[in-house]
């Protein structure tokens, strides 16, 4: 395990023309997005394009109800995107989270070329509250990093369900082991020599985090595919900081049970993380809460709060 391991942090392994771990950032007032960093935190070109989510709220979102969320994406001179790449399998992913990090969806629109609209219809929001619409893609006109790899980019909305109040959930105590359908997943950040489980995770430095998935007491190790990949994990920080990554894993080569993903914590914090895998063609969605030091030397400082409350 720990030169596999090894061989996954020397390297950036690409899957179905998206590199894997991609990290993107926005701006946080205004949600349009430009790509900064990769998922290891090596710097990369800007894009020559911000985009915004234009979504259109004709109606009003109640909990729980059938709704339709429609929205095109625009670019910095207002002119609507039709042109994306399919990455993943799929031209947008729309991720959808309560503003305290709970309620999390990730769902894929259908997309009308023409008019570069894309629509979901029979979306529903579970509670009243204020959510957090991030929606994922690829240009097709994209500028690339240093390595020829386009640049994904992740504008946002935020939207108002019901009369909007609601008593936000804190996440808690730091939580690395997630239980569903007889699947028992247990995430741990590694060392620098990649088979060291270290006590603490500082923000700034590229770390990985090594997910064991064991059932019935025993690795399990026949996941299925899911959107091309062996996993989808989305990383919410305490500001709402976005990350979407993918396991380093190539997964036509022989499973061991372990998945590994390569982060850079943009901030000190507490974070809420997502997994998502597929087995038995049923798709698990785990979740884990883990706090990132600030890094040492760095001024910043820890915010347990939920800042991502407000933007």
């Amino acid at each position: 395990m720990r030169k596999k391991l090894l061989i996954v942090i020397a390297a950036v392994v690409i899957l179905g023309g998206a590199t894997i771990g991609a990290l993107v950032y926005y701006n946080k007032k205004s949600g349009d997005s430009m790509a900064g960093m990769d998922m290891g935190g090596k710097k990369v070109v800007q894009s020559h394009h911000t985009y915004s989510l234009n979504l259109m709220q004709s109606m009003a979102y109640k909990p729980n109800q059938p709704s339709e969320l429609m929205f095109d994406i625009r670019d910095e001179n207002n002119n609507v995107l039709k042109d994306f790449d399919t990455v993943h399998t799929k031209l947008m992913h729309l991720i959808v989270v309560r503003k305290d990090r709970t309620n999390f969806q990730h769902v894929h629109p259908n997309f009308d070329k023409a008019s570069g609209m894309f629509a979901i219809i029979g979306f529903k929001f579970p509670t009243d509250g204020e959510y957090r619409v991030f929606a994922d893609f690829t240009a097709t006109d994209a500028q690339k990093d240093d390595m020829g790899m386009k640049l994904a980019t992740t504008p946002f909305k935020d939207v108002k369900v019901g009369d909007g109040n609601y008593t936000p959930e804190t996440l808690g105590a730091d939580k690395l082991t997630s239980d569903v359908n007889g699947f028992s997943t247990t995430i741990a950040p590694m060392g620098g020599d990649s088979a060291t489980v270290v006590p603490t995770i500082s923000s700034g430095m590229p770390q990985m985090l090594a997910v064991t998935i064991n059932k019935d007491g025993a690795p399990y190790k026949n996941l299925q595919t899911y959107l091309s990949a062996l996993g989808h994990m989305v990383v919410l920080g305490p500001n709402l900081e976005f990350i979407h990554g993918h396991p380093s894993e190539d997964p036509t080569s022989p499973q061991t049970g372990l998945i590994s993903f390569m982060v850079t914590f943009p901030d000190p914090g507490q974070y809420k993380l997502y997994l998502q895998t597929q087995a038995n063609n049923q798709v698990n969605t785990t979740d884990y809460n883990m706090t990132v030091q600030a890094m040492p030397g760095s001024n910043k400082q820890g915010d347990q709060s939920m800042q991502g409350m407000s933007h």
